[in-house]
């Protein structure tokens, strides 16, 4: 990571940005009829895939 400039702490804030906004999606779902609760994922990668309509789309 030294090597690239980006310390330790970057990465971390990088991935609480990237939860945040996750975690907004959710609740965003969450409020939508046929949402099960219930079938929310754990794994990010899976959350990522149910959230898709939920998500900005980055080009």
């Amino acid at each position: 990571m030294h090597t690239h400039g980006v310390g330790a702490g970057s990465l971390v804030y990088l991935r609480r940005i990237f939860e945040d906004l996750i975690e907004e999606a959710h609740q965003k779902a969450a409020t939508e009829s046929g949402w099960v609760e219930a079938n929310y994922p754990n794994r990010m990668n899976e959350k990522i895939l149910a959230l898709k309509d939920y998500l900005p789309t980055f080009t």
